[in-house]
């Protein structure tokens, strides 16, 4: 027996010894891979006959907050290889390790490039960079890391042009410093080169801005290159297009997709558009003169001028969606020593007139990713929330097990004992075994979990083109098992699906452990699907995600308000194949909520007044509470719903994303209603979908015009008191502020009231907490006793109607504010009033720069 037992023990020490024996030999031939660092992140790796040349971003740089392209060019020397392309990650301090991979096959003496993307959203973020065989085994592998780019508010230009070399002027005018700093008028960016390929989906383009074509050759584009293109400029992006004499190489794919005009024969001309600068350090600027000599193809897009030289229209602007096509009749290709004359002007020309989508694009990013909002998710809290019958209920279950424990325990012992029938235990404890076990069984059939469940809100996003008909859809969703075994899903196609990232901040996001395989779940992208992998998870841990699409949906909700004497007047329309349900209007401050929409119905939003209007300032200025009150309670309300619930939380998150929206619109399918999203899964699903507009509305008091509120436009005052609106702490009683206005507006009426402000100042006394609220008067200066006379008070309404009076002679208004830092009312900031105005606007001449003379369109072709 001895001997028996030692043998066994031998041949068990045996095969532990072959396992750390394979485990290394494993470990060694992953780290056997040659590893050549390059710029930010990127790397050369290699081993045996693979070779993979990794990127991130553009030219290493991409967004802090944006979508970054992960690029992998793969060469394969040796025989044909299936692989992997895979990337392991830690989205912050005690996250999930997420993974995502693409599928790729490279032949013999081929290479092959695999690319996709990911957040990025830590300024510092670590990676395992791993190619993988087709069973997931790791070839070669890599640690790397890869710092954001923090300045988010400068351009980001993509360069598509076959001599690039060319347009070095671009990036040396993005880089001029002094145009900032000495002029406050410039421009900083960075600029790189692009290509075809970058122009696989919309989200590798998530960080570019302008898009520079010229001297290119469009017949590199393929019909998806074209789609993501157009699809781009539509959501904000401006592309910037150079012509010439070469003209057909840039029309080849445009001229049918997003170009449409006349083109007319090519010539030479002498321009001086340029600003002419003489810089003395340059030598060659000496021999500069001030006019360039250029060929222009003539062009006929019957599209609004930007710049303008001899009546020709040299370079024009057509808008598309929310972004616009700038198109020149030359080429941006000029001679060096014009650089800093003409290349300057041009890229002045094409800073100055950017889409209005890129402007605001320009203006939110820093907003969007605002660190101190970040951490906390109105989604993310939302999508916790499960319908009653689906997880079990685990206060029962302890409740019913504490009994048991109970009873099973001191209780049966104690009453066996005293009738001295302690013998009994061992059949009574079997039964009451087995009666708890029936108990808790037939308790947990309501639960009725036999397989994976999701929980998602997604959110379908309206544009102003009425027949569109796709929208953009996005949405979050997560995915439960009932048990710890890996199962993956698979979806039809390509999808735009990642890993949700933590919406927490962090400056450094660092991987914990080494092993590429010890992932909780992940995105792999193939060629005919997409698959859900989930690896890790603990029993009913959800697994979050992200996933866009474009979702085949004709209609719009037709929205025709305006704001009159503050009161909404109007019409909306639901002409969507399905009813709308909890509909909303948000406006100022002011909340109109409305209620079921049925599929093609008109309402009057004048009937709605009376009884569903909210307006914040009743709750403290909280727009949160004035929502929830709407909808009759928030997202931890119990009595209510989950799915109402659900509701609160997606209209929270999206009013904290559109916070400087004056109006919107939000709605919900209904809950019988099937969208892009539930169509793609054979799960129990639970979520909403939210469908929302952003609009402009016009406002008007007395038959006037109302132009923002005051704060907007103050002009001077000392920094150290005020921004124009906030008080601050040490700040003295009486101090002034000046206001100056738009020359062609005419001030008639200044109105403050409970509507125009936001603050507590009209609350009534008792009433809770506000953030913010203005307490003292104001008062201007009489023009004729030089004194000062009281114009308001806080918390007391008026309307002022002879504002002419109070005005200076250049137009302008100075107000004198008295403070009283010490208020009987509970509140967080001292504001100075929110007041509206109220005036009209002059008419203005409308200018023509160029005739309709029809007789330069002879010998044109249409293209």
């Amino acid at each position: 027996m001895k001997s028996r037992y030692k043998l066994r023990m031998i041949r068990l020490f045996i095969l532990f010894a072959l396992l750390i024996i394979a485990d290394r030999h494993y470990q060694c031939n992953v780290e056997a891979a040659n590893i050549t660092e390059l710029k930010n992140g990127a790397m050369r790796m290699s081993a045996k006959e693979i070779t993979a040349q990794v990127s991130f971003g553009y030219r290493g740089y991409t967004k802090y907050g944006k979508d970054m392209k992960v690029s992998a060019v793969i060469n394969n020397e040796g025989k044909p290889f299936s692989g992997k392309f895979r990337l392991t990650y830690q989205s912050g301090e005690n996250s999930d390790m997420k993974m995502i991979q693409k599928s790729f096959v490279v032949g013999m003496q081929e290479s092959k490039r695999v690319q996709f993307t990911i957040p990025l959203l830590s300024e510092s973020q670590e990676y395992i960079v791993s190619i993988c065989d087709n069973s997931g085994n790791v070839y070669m592998r890599a640690h790397t890391k890869v710092d954001a780019d923090t300045d988010i508010t400068g351009i980001y230009m993509g360069i598509l042009s076959d001599t690039p070399a060319k347009l070095g002027y671009v990036s040396d005018s993005l880089r001029r410093k002094d145009d900032i700093d000495n002029d406050n008028n410039g421009v900083t960016g960075r600029v790189f080169d692009m290509s075809a390929c970058d122009f696989e989906t919309i989200s590798m383009l998530d960080s570019v801005d302008i898009i520079l074509l010229d001297n290119y050759d469009t017949g590199k584009f393929s019909r998806n290159n074209i789609r993501v293109l157009k699809r781009w400029i539509a959501t904000g992006g401006t592309l910037v297009v150079g012509t010439g004499s070469n003209y057909q190489k840039e029309f080849e794919k445009l001229h049918s997709t997003l170009i449409r005009g006349y083109i007319g024969k090519t010539e030479r001309i002498s321009t001086s558009f340029g600003w002419n600068e003489k810089e003395e350090t340059d030598t060659e600027s000496t021999n500069e003169t001030d006019s360039m000599e250029i060929d222009i193809v003539n062009l006929r897009l019957n599209e609004d001028s930007v710049l303008i030289d001899d009546g020709r229209k040299l370079m024009i602007s057509k808008e598309l969606g929310n972004g616009s096509i700038i198109v020149a009749e030359f080429s941006f290709n000029i001679p060096k020593k014009f650089w800093k004359s003409y290349g300057k002007a041009l890229i002045y020309t094409i800073e100055s007139n950017l889409s209005e989508g890129t402007k605001k694009k320009l203006l939110m990013q820093s907003e969007n990713v605002s660190y101190g909002n970040m951490g906390y998710s109105y989604m993310d809290e939302a999508l916790k929330i499960n319908e009653n019958d689906v997880l079990p209920n685990m206060k029962l279950y302890g409740c019913i097990l504490g009994i048991y424990v109970i009873i099973a325990g001191p209780g049966m012992y104690l009453f066996f004992r005293r009738r001295k029938k302690r013998g009994y235990l061992w059949i009574a404890v079997p039964i009451l075994s087995v009666a708890f076990s029936a108990i808790i069984y037939i308790v947990g059939t309501s639960t009725r979990i036999q397989r994976p469940y999701i929980n998602y809100l997604s959110q379908i996003v309206l544009g102003n083109d009425k027949n569109a008909k796709a929208k953009d859809m996005s949405t979050l969703f997560s995915v439960t098992s009932i048990s710890n075994n890996p199962f993956s899903i698979s979806l039809r196609g390509e999808c735009n699906i990642t890993p949700k990232n933590t919406d927490a901040y962090y400056i450094d996001s660092k991987i914990k452990g080494d092993n590429v395989s010890d992932y909780e779940y992940g995105v792999e992208y193939n060629e005919n699907n997409t698959r859900l992998l989930m690896n890790r998870l603990s029993s009913f841990q959800g697994a979050e995600f992200l996933m866009k699409q474009r979702v085949r949906d004709t209609g719009t909700v037709s929205i025709n308000v305006s704001e009159n004497d503050m009161r909404l007047i109007g019409t909306v329309t639901n002409t969507l194949g399905y009813a709308l349900n909890n509909c909303m209007i948000y406006y100022q401050g002011n909340l109109l909520y409305i209620g079921d929409i049925e599929k093609g119905e008109t309402i009057d939003v004048n009937k709605y007044a009376k009884s569903g209007t909210y307006n914040s300032s009743d709750y403290g200025n909280s727009v949160n509470s004035m929502i929830e009150s709407a909808m009759g309670g928030n997202m931890y309300s119990n009595s209510m719903a989950a799915s109402l619930r659900r509701k609160v939380g997606v209209v929270e998150e999206y009013l904290e994303d559109n916070s400087n929206a004056k109006a919107w619109f939000y709605g919900f399918v209904s809950d019988d209603t099937k969208t892009g999203f539930r169509d793609k899964f054979n799960y129990d699903l639970y979520g909403v979908t939210g469908v929302c507009r952003n609009f402009e509305m016009s406002e008007q008091i007395d038959g006037y015009d109302v132009i923002e509120s005051l704060e907007t436009y103050a002009a001077n005052y000392k920094s150290e008191y005020t921004n124009g609106y906030d008080v601050y702490s040490g700040t003295p009683e009486r101090f002034s502020v000046t206001y100056k206005f738009p020359k062609s507006f005419i001030l008639k009426e200044l109105l403050y009231s409970k509507q125009t402000s936001g603050g507590c100042e009209f609350l009534e006394k008792g009433n809770k907490y506000s953030d913010y609220g203005f307490f003292g008067t104001v008062s201007v200066r009489n023009k004729q006793t030089n004194k000062l006379e009281k114009l308001f008070s806080s918390g007391k309404e008026i309307k002022i109607r002879n504002m002419n009076d109070y005005l200076e002679p250049d137009g302008s208004l100075i107000l004198y504010y008295s403070i009283e830092h010490k208020s009987n009312k509970e509140v967080g900031n001292i504001c100075l009033p929110e007041v509206k105005l109220v005036g009209e606007y002059e008419k203005e001449t409308e200018k023509y720069y160029f005739s309709n003379d029809s007789t330069e369109t002879g010998g044109q072709n249409v293209w």
